[in-house]
């Protein structure tokens, strides 16, 4: 009888290869999405602060098209620039900013270095001296491969980002890389095929020529495209609560806060799945809840009700969690999920959600930090840097090989296990070398259930 109870769960869950549900009407599925939704947000917009610089560029028309909101918005930052000469927009649009703006609020990031001159770059790329520079991480990790991001541009089709492989591949292209340093130096962003091309330029040709150096994040395993790399979730955030998240290597797959997901097929068509058998690592090793808290926070940190941010996830690692980037203006196409987003925003601001509340500092927002006192956001229990000190993180970036991989990711699981079993830090306990018998009892256990996990 058991046998065959456990056969029927089987066939229930829908175990084996990884299988769609019956088709439904997506504008249908994501309209009852929203409806859920709708009154959580406004629950959290009731207890969201608004920076005084997003409420003064907040979108004024009502439109269902979440590319028109968000040129309303851009239209109003450079109305801002022009008229006041405020350039809170750095936050994103300057890439170094942002990343400044990320260590200063206490969010982890990969390593990296900041160059504003072209000269002093180079010099440093080549000789690697900006391995010795100051970072979040202690003692540094500076794996290969390495990348090399203009501060200036931030779209993609700019060919913003470089990707240097190995030493040897480094010394061997030396001369491709002092040709794309000239080029890019010089480059400016332009915003092509967006509504907001003309306001958004004058944006970002504010912005002063610069690069910086990242160490990678480390990779896992992505079925999708069968190699590994770092694998990233991009999440919207509306009045301070995540709606979805999407990860969009090789076809679009949607992550909803409910716990379903769905993929876009090549003509643009949606599906629930039943079951993720590509990837199904995300849903069921915890990574989804580590996510939404941390984008959360970021747009807490900003007073930002409506900004993307980007979370790296490592396999394995759930608490291993850092950002990416951010996004004031995300080109993402959401499908029929981009309609709802655009109304949720819309709807927090003329129906006053958070009651007109906001916060003014006199400081630009890309400046801001807290360093004294809590943030208007913090959450409850939340310390003035967002509690986001992260030990995981740290650990895995000292195990970082040179193709990007975890070293020995077998025993890093069972440190990490020691850290949230225990409650015992995972630096702290290799230094001390001691735990009591009820920590020895529990790593015990989580070291067989990691086992079986092998």
């Amino acid at each position: 009888l058991c046998m065959f109870l456990a056969l029927c769960l089987l066939v229930a869950l829908g175990l084996g290869s990884e299988t769609k549900g019956p088709a439904i009407d997506s504008s249908d599925r994501a309209l009852s999405y929203f409806l859920v939704q709708y009154e959580r947000t406004k629950l959290a917009a009731a207890d969201f602060q608004v920076h005084e610089y997003w409420a003064r560029t907040n979108p004024t028309e009502r439109s269902t098209d979440w590319a028109a909101l968000l040129g309303q918005r851009v239209k109003a930052m450079a109305f801002l620039l022009k008229t006041e000469a405020r350039n809170d927009f750095f936050v994103e649009k300057d890439k170094c900013q942002m990343y400044n703006f990320f260590v200063r609020n206490g969010f982890e990031v990969p390593p990296f270095k900041v160059f504003r001159t072209k000269e002093t770059f180079k010099k440093a790329v080549f000789n690697g001296s900006y391995a010795s520079a100051e970072s979040t991480l202690k003692p540094r990790a500076w794996g290969w491969p390495r990348f090399v991001k203009c501060c200036h541009l931030t779209q993609a089709s700019m060919g913003s980002v470089k990707r240097l492989r190995t030493p040897q591949w480094l010394a061997e292209h030396k001369g491709e890389i002092n040709d794309w340093i000239d080029d890019k130096w010089e480059a400016r962003s332009d915003d092509k095929d967006r509504v907001w091309q003309r306001d958004g330029n004058k944006l970002t040709n504010s912005v002063s020529p610069g690069f910086m150096v990242m160490a990678p994040y480390p990779a896992s395993y992505n079925e999708a495209i069968g190699h590994y790399e770092p694998f990233e979730l991009k999440v919207e955030v509306i009045w301070g609560r995540a709606y979805l998240a999407v990860s969009d290597r090789h076809y679009k797959t949607f992550y909803l806060r409910d716990g379903s997901i769905e993929t876009q097929d090549e003509d643009k068509t949606y599906s629930p799945l039943r079951r993720l058998g590509i990837n199904s690592w995300i849903a069921t090793e915890g990574h989804l809840e580590k996510t939404w808290e941390l984008a959360e926070k970021v747009s807490r940190v900003m007073g930002n009700p409506a900004v993307r941010v980007d979370v790296f996830i490592l396999q394995g690692f759930p608490d291993a969690i850092a950002i990416n980037e951010c996004s004031l203006s995300s080109a993402m196409y959401y499908g029929p999920h981009g309609q709802y987003l655009a109304r949720m925003w819309f709807e927090g601001i003329t129906n006053n959600w958070n009651a007109n509340s906001t916060f003014t500092e006199n400081i630009p927002v890309h400046k801001v930090s807290w360093p004294d006192k809590r943030s208007p956001n913090s959450l409850t229990g939340s310390s003035n840097r967002m509690n986001l000190t992260n030990q995981t993180f740290r650990l895995t970036m000292r195990y970082v090989s040179d193709d990007g991989k975890i070293i020995g990711p077998f025993l890093l699981r069972v440190m990490a296990a020691i850290a949230m079993l225990t409650g015992v830090g995972v630096i702290q306990l290799l230094r001390t070398r001691r735990c009591s018998a009820t920590h020895c009892s529990k790593l015990c256990s989580a070291v067989k259930r990691l086992g079986a996990q092998r």
